[in-house]
């Protein structure tokens, strides 16, 4: 299922475990991809709900298997930004190396 979702949010998503994956179910965030935000959407409506500025093109996103941090990769400003999926904010930003694309997230 979250693999679908994310292909057809046209990102890739990595999970390495199972409560990845239920974590990536649970908190609908999607990268507007050519952009620099995260979007919240509310499945049922397939609205926007909440949009989280992060760096330059957003790519990869990963869930903590709690659910309760999401890793954003930013290739263009080769930074990775860790946002609270509760209080739906970036949390900080770090350096990630040249041009990260994706995250994996194991237990």
């Amino acid at each position: 299922m979250m693999r679908r979702l994310a292909a057809a949010a046209g990102l890739i998503v990595l999970g390495g475990c199972a409560a990845v994956e239920e974590a990536a179910r649970n908190y609908p965030m999607r990268t507007t991809v050519v952009g620099d935000h995260v979007a919240e959407v509310d499945l049922a409506t397939k609205a926007v709900k909440n949009q989280i500025l992060v760096g330059k093109r957003a790519w990869g996103l990963g869930f903590t298997p709690d659910g309760k941090t999401l890793f954003v990769a930013n290739g263009l400003s080769d930074d990775m930004t860790l946002i609270d999926t509760a209080a739906a904010k970036a949390i900080k930003t770090v350096p990630a190396g040249r041009v990260p694309h994706t995250i994996l997230v194991s237990k």
